[in-house]
C-alpha cells in the first residue's frame, strides 16, 4: 500500500477461550438469514452504521452554479449539512468541454473545499471504451494523462487534493477471459503507473461492475488477479443493491475478500435517482436509505451518485426540483438523527504514520501448547530467546497453564502435556539474557466474562491458588517482572453496565491477589475491540471497564489478523489510528498504561473467509510494519502475538519455522537498519 493509509490471534494453536469468543463474535457479525448466511458468505462490517461520506458532483448539470464561487461554496456547506466529508468532481466531459481558466468549475470547488477533500475524475471520452483497438487505448490513455498534468500542476500540491479516478468501469464479465482480462489490465496498469509517476503521494480509483456470469469463487480469484496487477488503491462499485440479483451477497462477499488481499480499499456508490418510465427523477428517501443499509456492511464508503440534480436542490432542473427538495431534506433530517452513531474513520487522503518509527516490537506471547517438551529444554529456550532479542524483543509472556494442563510441575493443575518445567526454563534463560517475563495466571475457561449471572466468585477463588503456587516457585527469579492475565474482554459483550461492572469487579480481585503477593509488578491484560460502536458507547464501555478492573497495563489487540473480529484486513488497518488515539486516551485518563498488541498473523481459513476451521499463516512483513508505525507514536510499548508460530525461524515445527523465516530475515534487516539511524 502507498501512501493510502488512515486519518487516519492466533493461528492453528490458537488457545480455546479466546476460539469461543470468536465463536461468540461470529455468530453476532453474521447475517440474520437468507443464503448469505447459511453459506458463510456474510459481510465483513455487518454492523457499521454510516451514511453517505463521498458525493459525486457533474459540475456540467450545473455549470454556472460551480461557476460562481458564492453559489459553488453554498453547494459545498449543503454537502457538509448532509455529513459528506469528501467529493469526486467530474469537471468536464469531453475533452473539449474541459476549461482550465482560473474561473472553471474545478477552481472554484478548490477554493471552496476547505476540509473536503476532492478526487478529481479524469474525463470520460469513449463510451464504448472496451471496443478500441491498441492504438486508439494508447490515445485514449495519453489525453487523460494531459489532462492530469494539467489539473496537477494547478491543484497538486492544496491540501484538498486527495487524487484521481478513472471513469472507465471495469465489467467483471471481462475478467473470465485471459486475453480480455490481459487486455484491461494493461490499459489500467499502464494508466496508473503513469498517474503514480506523475504524483506518487495521491490515491488512484477506478470503477467496477458486478455482471453475476461465474460462480462465487471464480469472482473472487478474477477480481484479485485483475486488482493484482491494475494497481489501483480504490475500488468503487457500481450499480449494486440488495435485489439486483439473487446472488448479490455472495459476489459483494468475493470483491470484498478480493480487495482485502490486495490491499484494496472497497467503496460503492448509491444511486440518487430512480428511473420511471421516460424521466429520470430523484429517489426516495425510502430507496436511498434501503441502498445505504445494504451496501455499508460491505463498503468503507459510500457515494452519493450523483449529488448534482438529485441530491442538491440548487443543481436540479425544473422537473426534478420538487422531488430533489425533499430527498434533501429528508436525508438531512436523518443524517441529523444519526449523527452521534456516523463514524467516519478512513478518509480518502489520511495521515501518513511517521517512519522511521520511535519503537520497534519490545514484547512477545509465546503459546506453549504443542511443544510443551521443547520448552523444557534450555538449549532449545536460549536458541529461541537469542533470535527474540536479535530483533529487539526483551519481554517474553509464556502460558503457564492451559485448560486442565500445567507447564510447570503443579501441585494444583495436574494434567501435562509433557513432563518438566517449561515455565521454569523460560524464566531461568530470560534472566540469563536480562530479559523480563509476565508470569501468565491460569489459562482456564473463561466464558464466564461474556456469559450474564456467572459465578465470578468461583473462578476467582478456583485462580487464587494457582497463583500463589506460581509465585512460590517464580516469585524470587530475576526475570520476573509482572503477571498477565490471559481472559480477553471485549466491547461485544461488554455493552450492558452492570455487566460490566459485575466482570471487571472480578479483575479487580485478581488484580489483588497479584498486588498482594508480588508488590510493584505490574497486572497486563489484552483485550480486543470492535469497530462498529459509536466513539462515545466506545469510550464509555472501556472507561469503565479498565478503571474498575484495577490493571496497571492494557495491551490492546489491534486484531488486524483475525479476520473474524475485524472483518476485512484494509479497513481495519486504516482504522487503527483512530482507535489508537482513542484507546491511548481511555488509558490515561483510567491511570495505566496503553500497551499495543500486533498481531504478525494472517486468517487463511474459517468465518468469514471459508466454513473450515481457523487457521492463520504468517504474515506479510510490509504489513506488520505498517501495524508497528501505526501505534509506535502513541504505546508506551508494542508487544505481539506471537513469537513461535508466526515469527520464529528457529521453532520445534520445522515447516512453520520455515515459513516464519523470510518474515523474520526481513523484520530484522529493517530492525537493525533503524539501530544506524
Amino acid at each position: 500500500m502507498k501512501g493510502v493509509v488512515m486519518d487516519i490471534h492466533h493461528g492453528s494453536h490458537r488457545n480455546f477461550p479466546t476460539g469461543i469468543v470468536i465463536g461468540l463474535l461470529s455468530l453476532i457479525f453474521s447475517a440474520p438469514t437468507g443464503f448469505a448466511m447459511k453459506n458463510n458468505f456474510s459481510p465483513p462490517l455487518p454492523n457499521r452504521n454510516i451514511g453517505l461520506s463521498v458525493a459525486l458532483l457533474e459540475t456540467g448539470s450545473a455549470p454556472t452554479v460551480f461557476s460562481s464561487s458564492i453559489d459553488c461554496a453554498s453547494q459545498l456547506d449543503q454537502l457538509r449539512t448532509l455529513g459528506i466529508p469528501a467529493v469526486l468532481v467530474n469537471a468536464g466531459r469531453p475533452f473539449a468541454a474541459v476549461s482550465l481558466q482560473s474561473n472553471d468549475p474545478l477552481a472554484e470547488i478548490f477554493n471552496a473545499a476547505e476540509s473536503l477533500e476532492i478526487l478529481v475524475m479524469l474525463p470520460r471520452e469513449e463510451p464504448d471504451w472496451l471496443a478500441l483497438d491498441s492504438s486508439r487505448l494508447e490515445k485514449l490513455r495519453a489525453a487523460m494523462l494531459g489532462y492530469a498534468e494539467e489539473t496537477c500542476a494547478r491543484f497538486g500540491t492544496k491540501g484538498a487534493f486527495a487524487g484521481w479516478v478513472i471513469p472507465y468501469e471495469i465489467p467483471d464479465s471481462y475478467l473470465a477471459d485471459e486475453a480480455k482480462r490481459a487486455r484491461l489490465t494493461e490499459f489500467y496498469s499502464s494508466l496508473v503507473s503513469a498517474l503514480q509517476h506523475l504524483d506518487p503521494t495521491h490515491v488512484i480509483a477506478g470503477f467496477g461492475r458486478l455482471s453475476f456470469e461465474s460462480e462465487t469463487l471464480a469472482v473472487k480469484e478474477q477480481w484479485a488477479r485483475l486488482l493484482e496487477t491494475a494497481h489501483l488503491d480504490i475500488l468503487i462499485l457500481r450499480d449494486v443493491s440488495e435485489t439486483v440479483h439473487p446472488a448479490v451477497n455472495e459476489h459483494l462477499w468475493a470483491v470484498t475478500r478480493a480487495a482485502d488481499e490486495q490491499s484494496v480499499r472497497l467503496w460503492a456508490t448509491i444511486d440518487t435517482f430512480s428511473k420511471e418510465s421516460e424521466s429520470t427523477q430523484a429517489a426516495t428517501f425510502a430507496s436511498l436509505q434501503t441502498q445505504v443499509t445494504f451496501l455499508r456492511k460491505y463498503a468503507e464508503h459510500l457515494v452519493a451518485f450523483p449529488a448534482t440534480q438529485y441530491l442538491l436542490p440548487d443543481t436540479a432542473d425544473s422537473a426534478s426540483k420538487e422531488n430533489t427538495q425533499r430527498l434533501y431534506q429528508d436525508y438531512r433530517n436523518w443524517c441529523r438523527q444519526q449523527r452521534t452513531s456516523f463514524s467516519y474513520l478512513t478518509p480518502i487522503m489520511p495521515h501518513i504514520p511517521f517512519e522511521p518509527p520511535s519503537k520497534t516490537i519490545q514484547g512477545s506471547f509465546a503459546q506453549i501448547i504443542g511443544a510443551a517438551r521443547y520448552y523444557s529444554d534450555p538449549v532449545y529456550v536460549g536458541r529461541e530467546l537469542d533470535h527474540m532479542k536479535a530483533v529487539g524483543i526483551e519481554l517474553i509472556i509464556p502460558d503457564s497453564t492451559f485448560l486442565d494442563k500445567a507447564y510447570y510441575p503443579s501441585q494444583i493443575v495436574t494434567g501435562r502435556e509433557a513432563e518438566g518445567d517449561a515455565v521454569g526454563t523460560i524464566l531461568d534463560e530470560a534472566g540469563k539474557r536480562e530479559m523480563q517475563m509476565f508470569l501468565s495466571l491460569p489459562h482456564f475457561d473463561y466464558s464466564w466474562v461474556w456469559t450474564f449471572n456467572s459465578d465470578t466468585d468461583a473462578f476467582v477463588q478456583k485462580v487464587q491458588p494457582v497463583v500463589e503456587e506460581l509465585h512460590s516457585l517464580y516469585g524470587n527469579r530475576p526475570a520476573f517482572a509482572g503477571w498477565y492475565m490471559p481472559y480477553e474482554l471485549c466491547d461485544a459483550f461488554l455493552g450492558d453496565s452492570s455487566h460490566r461492572k459485575r466482570i471487571a469487579g472480578a479483575f479487580h480481585q485478581m488484580v489483588d491477589i497479584c498486588h498482594r503477593l508480588a508488590p510493584g509488578k505490574p497486572v497486563l491484560i489484552s483485550p480486543y475491540f470492535t469497530t462498529y460502536l459509536p466513539d462515545e458507547t466506545f469510550t464509555t464501555i472501556w472507561e469503565e471497564t479498565i478503571s474498575q478492573s484495577g490493571v496497571d497495563i492494557v495491551a490492546m489487540q489491534d486484531s488486524v489478523g483475525a479476520l473474524n473480529v475485524s472483518g476485512a484486513e484494509v479497513f481495519r488497518i486504516q482504522c487503527l489510528p483512530h482507535y489508537i488515539s482513542m484507546i491511548s486516551g481511555i488509558c490515561s485518563r483510567s491511570g495505566v498504561q496503553f500497551w499495543w498488541n500486533i498481531e504478525t498473523f494472517r486468517q487463511t481459513h474459517g468465518h468469514p473467509i471459508d466454513q473450515e476451521n481457523w487457521a492463520a499463516t504468517t504474515a506479510d512483513f510490509e504489513r506488520v510494519k505498517l501495524q508497528v508505525l501505526c501505534a509506535a507514536q502513541e504505546a508506551v510499548k508494542m508487544i505481539q502475538f506471537d513469537f513461535p508460530h508466526y515469527f520464529s525461524p528457529v521453532y520445534a515445527n520445522s515447516s512453520i519455522a520455515q515459513r516464519n523465516r523470510p518474515f523474520y530475515e526481513a523484520y530484522k534487516s529493517w530492525f537493525q537498519s533503524l539501530q544506524t539511524e
